[in-house]
């Protein structure tokens, strides 16, 4: 009898720990919470291209190695050392210890990332769009710069699409479809472009 009161106790208190133990958060609970984070003005994103940063020093290495050399002069060619014998000592003197001249590398990494290109719908309907350059780290992109393209909020634009134009080399390139009036049946196309130095440039298309 005593055994069934103690199997009877430990049962009640799992029972009871399993029902206040709190849950641990699930994968579509931490995407759901990231989906409904969007704005909800919200029309168009595309990513694509890349930018990649060296770090300083490695930066002006590179654009020493490109220099020219300096030419050896005919002197220094025709010259050869002299020789030189040291004296013999009676006693060689036993070799200094060598001595451990490893450096540790503290030479910080190359910057990463990516180009985004964000049309929001503005609270008189037109459209604002935006340039962020997404850098890449352990934890994840993050943004790094944003720039508003003021081609499209000097005048009342309306996005109707963007499609990125993809080319394999550093920058990015994007066609962003936009119209002056909702009622117009075409929209103008421009062209949205950052070279590999991150210049930007955008320009409408001449029918």
């Amino acid at each position: 009898m005593t055994g069934f009161r103690l199997s009877l106790a430990v049962l009640t208190l799992a029972t009871a720990t399993a029902l206040y133990a709190p849950a641990a958060p699930s994968l579509a609970q931490d995407a759901d919470t990231e989906i409904t984070a969007i704005s909800e003005r919200l029309l168009f994103v595309v990513s694509g291209g890349y930018w990649e940063e060296l770090p300083e020093e490695e930066a002006e290495a590179t654009s020493g190695e490109s220099a020219a050399a300096p030419a050896p002069s005919e002197e220094s060619e025709t010259e050869e050392p002299a020789e030189t014998v040291a004296p013999a000592d009676d006693a060689a003197e036993p070799a200094a210890p060598k001595q451990d001249t490893t450096e540790l590398d503290t030479t910080e990494p190359a910057r990463r990332g990516y180009y985004r290109l964000v049309a929001l719908r503005a609270a008189d309907n037109s459209s604002r769009v935006y340039l962020q350059q997404m850098a890449l780290g352990d934890g994840g992109p993050t943004v790094e710069m944003t720039t508003e393209i003021g081609e499209f909020s000097a005048e009342p634009a309306y996005v109707t699409n963007i499609v990125q134009e993809g080319s394999g080399q550093a920058g990015f390139s994007a066609f962003v479809y936009a119209k002056s009036d909702p009622s117009l049946p075409e929209p103008d196309t421009w062209t949205v472009f950052v070279d590999e130095f991150g210049e930007l440039t955008v320009e409408k298309a001449t029918n």
